[in-house]
């Protein structure tokens, strides 16, 4: 299961704008993008941060990181493991104990 303390988001872009900053990270482990748009104001200050989410191969765009970890937990959702990871059950037969049938 996928959680905030998982996440690895490391930094792959910024950009500096007239109007806007742009910060771009990626977890490649997860597949999971983060878009941090701030706006500046005429004034030059910035106003409030605006924060996008990702998930690779999935048309949607989360507004939060709890969004996009529920998102993904469920997409990849596979008995509670790791996606990456095949549960096999393997069958034993043994002879039954006289004393407990």
């Amino acid at each position: 299961m996928l959680s905030r303390d998982s996440l690895q988001l490391e930094l792959v872009s910024t950009m500096a704008m007239e109007s806007q900053h742009h910060i771009q990270m990626h977890d490649k482990v997860h597949g999971i993008t983060s878009e941090i748009v701030t706006n500046k104001k005429e004034d030059g200050s910035f106003g409030k941060s605006q924060t996008f989410y990702f998930i690779q191969n999935d048309e949607r765009e989360f507004l939060t990181m709890d969004e996009v970890i529920d998102a993904c937990n469920e997409k990849f959702k596979f008995e509670g493991e790791n996606p990456e990871t095949e549960i096999k059950y393997v069958k034993v037969y043994a002879k039954r104990d006289a004393i407990n049938g």
